[in-house]
């Protein structure tokens, strides 16, 4: 039995294929059907229309998913981009299945202190490695990347490729140190790769730097091969060139307009994010937090102790794997918890793995030991108790990842584009589950083309926006020239870091809204969310139209529509739904203070009950349902 397993091992390559398909089937299963929430919409357009994405650009995933949406085949653009995300990820997971048995085989790099008996059961580091890896496909982060459009997926898949080219190499470097290692080399460009899609590939520098140089010594020697990487590296990093060009070319996405050097810089840097980065002593502590509370649930109560133990045997028998998978995971969190956002999930990608190489050497160590008793009894318990790791991260972890169903952010851009009139245009903050879908509804479908929707929280912060906006909306902003360009030279002082006044900044902002209003307000039907009604000028009527309020000149009628279509619901849940759901709730309850203030109470309640059906602790319609039972 024992030969037969080894010999089965040392087909890891097609081990790795096997678990590739298994991952990618079950990936498939709980992929979502249509656009997704928060980004997804813009990236699917952005890699259909070739555009620009929010920053860093992405220019590498964008140019791949180019080649997705290209393939000939009978889906939607968005099905394709999914399916890329699902074999993107299920990619990562094969190859880290093969970074696993590189850290194993790797002697010279790492100089494991080893027993000749463990040497011997060639299938034990290979079933380590795959259960490991399985169990790390199905965490919740991992899974989560597989089932829409995303850049994390392809930045975890660069993120094992430079990893296994990285430590394949240098130990390829010190077996023939008379050569230079094209393993290494390949290292450096698939390295200038991986930031052309995601810049927290500087995350691997500490570990890196410090394999390299307790590899090679710090010495000139090391230097001059440094030296030898960088025209690989830079010829991965020259991707970044498609910003420029095609923001040049004016695509139909052009975020941040990065066609000159210095917005070009602004937008690789991510300048407009950076205010949410080191944000104070009070965000390290909250995104701690996440991380500790959420990290059981991402592995499971039951994979601590093996982690445990796994850390203690890579601290006896290699320092230097030890000292670099900690590097690993003290760069990722101690950059992610200074970062202050909601989806901060992925960012933790590069900690997860670390922990999930900790895992397989507890796993591989284990089995080691009841081995060397030979009594099969405990060896068949530890084998049954491992495979059940990632039969459990399933079961634990699918419904929090499952898309399958997720209709809603398609369901919330119909049921707002059903109730549009002609022309109209469209003030809105709601990115995640509106602004962001309507971009492949509108660019990609061409689904109502003639409505044009408003990025208020563009327009109020990039100047690079108006220029997007002229482009794509011939003479929207024409009459409104004198506010705009009185705003804009406010605007670019507080983009520019020069002294500005608040309060000027402040009332040229308001001129602006007023202004575009008035004079859309002569040629089109203006509708704005309601989260932001309040934020234009009072001398407007405001009447709700469906999931948004419509904007009337005092003394002009507009006819009230109640939402067409309610929110059902499916079985996914996270931050976007919660705020989808009180969105409705807010709606409705704004439906019925209307209402109300028409006498037309009836109609009233059962907005009100409805409000209360989708967001049962929202605490206006329940004041107000208290004020009417009181009423009565």
């Amino acid at each position: 039995m024992k030969n037969r397993l080894d010999r089965l091992a040392q087909h890891d390559n097609v081990l790795g294929a096997i678990l590739f398909i298994i991952v990618f089937g079950v990936y498939q299963i709980t992929m979502c059907p249509t656009v997704s929430f928060t980004d997804s919409g813009e990236l699917a357009t952005v890699a259909t229309t070739l555009g620009i994405a929010h920053p860093t650009g992405y220019p590498l995933w964008t140019l791949i998913g180019r080649l997705a949406v290209m393939i000939p085949l009978a889906t939607r653009e968005i099905i394709r981009l999914n399916e890329l995300a699902g074999l993107l990820t299920a990619l990562a997971v094969g190859f880290f299945f093969k970074l696993i048995l590189i850290f194993y085989r790797s002697q010279k790099v790492f100089r494991f202190k080893r027993t000749d008996s463990s040497e011997t059961r060639q299938w034990i580091p290979v079933f380590s490695a795959f259960v490991t890896a399985s169990t790390l496909g199905f965490s919740s982060t991992m899974w989560a990347q597989s089932v829409e459009i995303e850049v994390y997926a392809l930045h975890a898949l660069l993120v094992m490729l430079t990893m296994i080219f990285f430590v394949a190499g240098i130990d390829q470097q010190l077996s023939e140190p008379g050569q230079i290692s094209r393993r290494l080399l390949l290292f450096s460009f698939v390295l200038g790769l991986s930031f052309t899609n995601h810049m927290t590939t500087v995350l691997l520098a500490p570990g890196f730097l410090y394999l390299f140089f307790a590899s090679f010594g710090f010495n000139k020697r090391s230097w001059q091969l440094i030296a030898l990487f960088v025209p690989f590296f830079l010829l991965g990093l020259s991707v970044y060139l498609y910003l420029p060009i095609r923001s040049a070319a004016g695509p139909l996405l052009d975020w941040g307009h990065p066609a000159t050097l210095e917005r070009f810089w602004w937008h690789v840097t991510a300048k407009q994010y950076q205010t949410w980065m080191f944000a104070g002593s009070a965000v390290i502590w909250k995104q701690t937090g996440y991380f500790v509370t959420n990290f059981p649930t991402e592995f499971g109560w039951f994979v601590i102790p093996f982690l445990l133990v796994g850390f203690i045997e890579t601290a006896v028998r290699s320092k230097r794997l030890l000292l670099f998978l900690v590097l690993l995971f003290v760069a990722c969190l101690g950059y992610t918890v200074n970062f202050d956002i909601h989806e901060i999930d992925p960012y933790f990608i590069l900690a997860y793995l670390a922990c999930a190489s900790f895992l397989a050497i507890a796993v591989k160590v284990l089995l080691e030991w009841s081995s060397e008793r030979k009594t099969w009894v405990y060896t068949v318990l530890l084998v049954l108790i491992f495979v059940a790791l990632p039969v459990i991260q399933v079961i634990n972890n699918r419904d929090d990842v499952d898309q399958s169903q997720n209709y809603e952010s398609v369901d919330f851009v119909q049921n707002v584009f059903s109730q549009l009139e002609p022309n109209a245009v469209v003030f809105s903050s709601l990115w995640d589950y509106f602004i962001s879908p309507s971009y492949y509804d509108q660019l990609v479908r061409g689904i109502r083309p003639d409505v044009t929707i408003v990025d208020e929280e563009l327009l109020q912060n990039r100047t690079w926006y108006f220029i997007q906006l002229e482009r794509n909306h011939l003479g929207l902003l024409d009459n409104s020239k004198v506010e705009v360009d009185a705003f804009l030279a406010e605007l670019k002082k507080f983009e520019n870091g020069e002294p500005f006044e608040f309060e000027t900044i402040k009332s040229r902002w308001n001129d602006l809204l007023e202004g575009m209003v008035a004079t859309l307000l002569t040629r089109h039907p203006v509708y704005v969310d309601v989260r932001i009604a309040n934020a234009f000028p009072g001398n407007f009527q405001r009447v709700p139209q469906g999931l948004l309020v419509r904007l009337t000149a005092k003394g002009q009628d507009a006819e009230w529509k109640p939402i067409r279509k309610r929110l059902v619901g499916g079985t996914f849940s996270d931050y976007v739904t919660s705020d989808l759901k009180l969105y409705y709730a807010t709606m409705y309850t704004y439906h019925s203070y209307w209402l109300l203030t028409k006498k037309r109470l009836v109609e009233a309640t059962e907005c009100l009950r409805e409000a209360l059906r989708v967001y049962p602790s929202y605490a206006p319609a329940l004041n107000l349902r208290a004020h009417l039972v009181g009423e009565e």
